[in-house]
């Protein structure tokens, strides 16, 4: 003899089966590839990389050869970055 449910058991039954469904649904969509929004840039090139993977984040313009920024600010990095590897004696 089976057992009749109750009207609260099966709605509770088809609310579990909707969660798991929609849970399915969004673990499926999480590994899709992410989309990339646009960002509005003032500057005529960049590029922002992720640290841990490499992986390029937002990239403009990124292959133009453009000369540096500024002779004395990349001359004081790498005096400050030299003076860390000197071993004092």
């Amino acid at each position: 003899m089976q057992r009749k449910l109750h009207p609260l058991e099966g709605i509770v039954a088809v609310f579990a089966l909707f969660f798991v469904l929609a849970l399915t649904i969004g673990f499926a969509q999480a590994g899709e590839a992410k989309v990339h929004k646009t960002v509005y840039l003032r500057s005529s090139s960049a590029l922002v990389l992720d640290a841990d993977t490499g992986e390029i984040v937002i990239d403009k313009n990124a292959d133009a050869v453009t000369p540096i920024a500024s002779i004395a600010a990349s001359t004081s990095t790498s005096e400050s970055s030299s003076a860390a590897r000197t071993p004092t004696r």
